[in-house]
């Protein structure tokens, strides 16, 4: 598997996150995606960046929380870019069933 990770285009990262998946299903920072300091126009993320640093996720992006069985997977060392506000919006993670670690997301906001 090639694990290379390349980002091109014409977006800006404007905030970073780590975010800590465990036994509850949780999303991202909702201030993060919304950017608050941003007063007029295009202040909310229009894509995210994430790589799975340690333990294995599974992961919905429409509205639902996944269970530790059932889900998408993302493995340590794969990413997973989200290009659409709604779907960065509603993306839950939970911890695979199959791993006793908590699992670590590094997440770029990007606009």
């Amino acid at each position: 598997m090639d694990n290379t990770q390349s980002i091109a285009g014409f977006l800006d990262t404007y905030d970073v996150e780590s975010l800590t998946v465990s036994t509850a299903a949780v999303g991202f920072d909702t201030d993060k995606i919304n950017d608050a300091t941003v007063t007029s126009g295009g202040g909310k993320a229009r894509a995210v960046f994430v790589t799975c640093e340690t333990s294995r996720v599974r992961y919905w992006f429409h509205g639902s929380d996944p269970t530790s069985t059932i889900g998408h997977e993302l493995f340590p060392g794969q990413s997973l870019q989200l290009i659409q506000l709604q779907q960065i919006k509603d993306i839950r993670f939970i911890r695979h069933s199959a791993d006793s670690v908590d699992a670590v997301l590094r997440v770029s906001y990007q606009r």
